[in-house]
């Protein structure tokens, strides 16, 4: 996987200027249908515990990401920490900003801020299985901020968010792999699930709880 430079102190400094000024955008707050979308693979000779690959993301996070389509940087010196915040240069769209709203042993959440195309929170977790294999898992609740970007959304925006995250989620498998594994990001098996959901009182920023619970 090719290094990427995320942290420059000068052009970072007027991103952190203008992103502590936007609110969080909660789920209850955008247009559409919620959605609860789900991804997930199985590392399945980790080389790293659950709570290392997520201090890996709090120090690394811009590195496994499609940056043909989201381009993340950190707005603060990393490691990443409650409050937080990443620009992202999304393809089509333009620059948006997430803020950290959790962070655990084994789960690193994320909110929208108000110049995103959505609103909601997304969850990264990793969890130990039996085998002494990992799940590493991705779960957003989310909708559109408007009515207008839903449109743009079903039409196009659906199926690069799909692919920059199944992407994430390869990259981050095989950095975690052990080297006798020998895997490439093809061999990586990613899984997804999308629901409609319910909306919930956490939607509505009354807390920061995960979207998943280990």
């Amino acid at each position: 996987m090719k290094e990427k430079s995320s942290w420059n102190r000068e052009t970072s400094e007027s991103k952190a200027a203008k992103s502590e000024e936007l609110s969080e955008l909660h789920a209850a707050h955008g247009a559409g249908p919620l959605l609860q979308r789900d991804y997930w693979a199985r590392i399945e000779k980790p080389k790293f515990s659950p709570e290392e690959i997520i201090d890996l993301l709090a120090h690394e996070f811009p590195r496994f990401a499609e940056v043909r389509i989201a381009d993340f940087s950190f707005v603060h010196i990393p490691p990443l920490k409650v409050g937080s915040e990443m620009n992202i240069h999304i393809l089509g769209y333009g620059n948006c900003h997430v803020r950290v709203s959790e962070l655990a042993a084994r789960t690193l959440t994320l909110i929208t801020l108000e110049d995103h195309y959505e609103a909601g929170r997304i969850t990264f977790g990793a969890l130990p299985k039996k085998d002494d294999s990992i799940i590493f898992r991705i779960r957003s609740r989310a909708r559109s901020r408007s009515k207008s970007h839903s449109l743009s959304f079903r039409l196009m925006g659906h199926l690069c968010q799909k692919r920059m995250w199944e992407q994430f989620l390869r990259n981050v498998v095989v950095d975690c792999e052990a080297e006798t594994a020998a895997k490439t990001t093809k061999d990586v098996d990613v899984h997804e699930e999308t629901h409609e959901v319910a909306e919930e009182a956490v939607d509505e920023g009354e807390d920061a709880a995960p979207t998943l619970m280990f």
